[in-house]
């Protein structure tokens, strides 16, 4: 199972930023996701972890010329992933073309870098079949793999897992989830479960996860 780090929390001190890369660094943990802003302090840390950029976070309603200028800006600073939340309007709406153009746009920047891109869906405001249907529509484009949350809306890891495994069964799409987890029998559940990635959104719940065996 992947393992990542989000260091999301717009009250963390630079030096909460800092701890957490440092435990990162310690532990077998595949990367550490920060908002785009956040490049310029962990950008030294490029050559000991992988660092994926948050774009847009967390609300995706940006046009797609900033976001573009966003990633530009962020691979500049030694990133190696670009999570980029999808603008969740044009999801409801079913606006495909303007997915189609905002996703071909990003991913066109992220390919000349030869930098992974991983659009961001919060899954807890769609319903299950549109989910699917989006993440199908985001196959045909060349996503191979998606966030299913921000972790910024309260939400059930069960329910998470459930439609991470029905995206990733459906529709060919690796899955990584990003919630809330703070017990053994939900660690156990997110290690059975066979999911591709689980983004974790502590430091203090990171350890957590290794004193249970992950």
């Amino acid at each position: 199972m992947r393992l990542e780090l989000s260091c999301h929390d717009r009250a963390a001190s630079y030096d909460d930023v800092l701890n957490s890369l440092f435990s990162c660094t310690q532990h077998k943990v595949d990367c550490v996701s920060v908002p785009h802003g956040y490049m310029k302090i962990v950008s030294e840390f490029s050559e000991d972890i992988d660092i994926s950029a948050l774009i847009d976070f967390p609300y995706g309603l940006s046009e797609t010329e900033v976001r573009i200028h966003s990633i530009i800006l962020a691979i500049r600073k030694g990133c190696k992933y670009i999570d980029l939340v999808l603008n969740g309007f044009d999801i409801e709406n079913k606006n495909w073309s303007s997915i189609r153009k905002d996703v071909k746009s990003c991913l066109s920047v992220c390919k000349s870098s030869n930098v992974k891109f991983r659009p961001i869906i919060e899954y807890r405001i769609f319903k299950s079949k549109d989910m699917l249907e989006l993440c199908d529509f985001l196959y045909s484009l060349g996503i191979d793999v998606v966030i299913t949350s921000t972790g910024t809306i309260v939400d059930d890891v069960t329910d998470n897992v459930i439609m991470s495994k029905e995206v990733e069964l459906k529709t060919g799409i690796f899955s990584i989830i990003c919630s809330n987890i703070s017990s053994t029998e939900q660690v156990k559940m997110l290690k059975d479960s066979d999911i591709y990635g689980v983004r974790i959104m502590s430091a203090s719940i990171l350890k957590f996860f290794f004193e249970n065996g992950v």
